[in-house]
């Protein structure tokens, strides 16, 4: 694994939350100079949202530096701002620290919970939106996001969002190298829908279940709710206890939608919106990729351990054959013999269409 950091984005907009909390003169302008300079910010915006984006993310700085109300779509980020000025001690604490972070703990968890030699090239550029965790920006470039974050627990926090976001580059390293995947996902037609979704599956549940299943839980409470606010975290929190208590039923409903696809049903916008939603967070529910993911990963780890996730990470056609596996020892919902038939015929045709 080779890193390398760059921390100009932090630190340039890190003096301008200083000047701010300080009551000195700051410009709309001082802070796009920042965004179109700094590699970070120009990178994340091109991720996030382009120039719609950045045109918002000024509107919050200019609601800010002027003392007005806020009434845009980035009320979120606004407050965090609010909050992060209020305690501008503690953003220069993280931001030291992070300067400070010992890549070697990262590099040994991803080492552990991706398949052996994993080839990994990750720029990881530190900025600070106060709106993620952390966004990867292609196979090899990540940002590092310095959120509302106390220090005490920064340091785990941090290391294993970090490594979340490893992993998946990581993951994408094998699905690179997974030639027969590459020619599915190449076509953009139905099946490339269906492996696509799969493999978020995959990539989302063994990060979940292997890395964010280590924060503690009551750091994880601690920290989150200061972010979005107690009751919308605890909202969060219950609506995924009771998705996971209906993970059957969200199986049988992924085993549809994917014979559907296999088969070409409906429309090809139609069944990408249906497969987007499994993607993202619906209101208070969990991003079913994850919430499935880590059902999947977990049932297959039970019974044959980390590697054959490991397998599966380099051969995804092997993921839904091998939880189906694990799945009937331990008397969990299994997927259909149809979508195993059908799943493997797409496989085999396409491995006999590229010779």
């Amino acid at each position: 694994m080779n890193i390398t950091t760059d921390y100009i984005g932090a630190k340039e907009m890190s003096s301008i939350f200083n000047a701010v909390a300080k009551k000195q003169s700051i410009k709309i302008d001082d802070i796009d100079s920042i965004l179109k300079s700094a590699k970070a910010y120009k990178m994340w915006l091109t991720r996030v949202g382009g120039e719609d984006f950045k045109k918002e993310y000024l509107n919050v700085w200019s609601s800010i530096l002027n003392d007005t109300h806020y009434q845009g779509n980035l009320a979120g980020l606004h407050k965090r701002y609010k909050i992060m000025l209020e305690d501008i001690d503690l953003l220069n604490t993280k931001l030291k620290f992070a300067q400070g972070l010992d890549f070697s703990i990262a590099e040994e968890l991803v080492s552990e919970y991706l398949p052996t030699n994993t080839k990994l090239m990750v720029n990881i550029y530190f900025l600070i939106d106060g709106y993620n965790g952390g966004t990867i920006i292609n196979n090899h470039n990540y940002t590092q996001c310095i959120s509302v974050l106390d220090p005490e627990n920064f340091r785990s926090f941090s290391i294993y969002g970090l490594v979340h976001e490893l992993h998946h580059i990581g993951s994408r390293y094998w699905q690179n190298e997974d030639k027969l995947r590459k020619s599915l996902v190449n076509k953009k037609n139905h099946v490339s829908l269906a492996v696509n979704l799969l493999g978020s599956i995959l990539d989302e549940g063994s990060a979940v279940y292997y890395i964010d299943n280590k924060i503690n839980k009551n750091v994880k409470y601690e920290l989150s709710s200061k972010l979005i606010g107690r009751n919308q975290y605890e909202q969060i929190i219950s609506a995924y206890e009771i998705e996971k208590t209906k993970i059957s039923q969200r199986i049988e409903e992924l085993d549809i939608l994917l014979r559907q696809l296999i088969d070409g049903i409906d429309e090809y916008d139609t069944m990408k919106n249906k497969v987007k939603s499994y993607y993202f967070m619906q209101g208070m529910k969990p991003s079913l990729d994850k919430l499935i993911g880590e059902e999947m990963v977990g049932t297959i780890d039970k019974v044959f351990g980390k590697e054959k996730v490991m397998d599966c990470l380099i051969n995804l056609q092997e993921f839904i054959l091998t939880y189906n596996r694990a799945a009937r020892k331990l008397n969990r919902y299994e997927l259909s013999e149809e979508l195993i038939e059908k799943w493997n015929e797409t496989w085999s045709e396409e491995k006999n269409s590229i010779g």
